[in-house]
């Protein structure tokens, strides 16, 4: 087997397996390496504090003492279209308070996966909800 015969035989491999897996492999892939780089991040304290978002949880849960300082902790949640990591969480008087920062990168892939997934729907891409199609007919 020559050089050339290889070199198409690994590009043919290649095209099999993105046609098993598809985008969602890569879609996942760069998720993953976004959240290895994130996590990184975070364990550092490497990003802005203007980020930060505290979510007071009440939470009433008995025989657990009240922490004096945060804890970090990790973890990622979806809210209105946008995807946030927690930093750091603290129970103290039947609340649990949660800092999370605004993972923009993370939510620039969820948004791409999401409009990537539409793509195999039978509705329309550009259609807004709510709106109605018309048919007439010819007589």
């Amino acid at each position: 087997m020559n050089l050339v015969q290889r070199i198409g035989s690994v590009v043919l491999i290649l095209l099999v397996l993105l046609n098993v897996l598809g985008y969602y492999g890569i879609f996942m892939g760069l998720d993953y390496q976004n959240n290895m780089a994130m996590r990184e991040k975070l364990d550092l304290g490497a990003y802005d504090e203007q980020d930060e978002t505290m979510i007071k949880i009440p939470l009433a849960v008995p025989y657990v003492a009240d922490a004096e300082d945060f804890d970090r902790v990790d973890g990622k949640f979806e809210y209105n279209g946008h995807v946030y990591l927690k930093v750091r969480q603290r129970y103290s008087q039947d609340t649990l308070y949660v800092v999370c920062v605004k993972d923009r990168r993370g939510t620039q892939i969820q948004q791409a996966l999401t409009t990537y997934a539409k793509t195999f729907s039978d509705k329309p891409a550009d259609t807004k909800p709510g709106t109605k199609t018309s048919h007439t007919r010819k007589k």
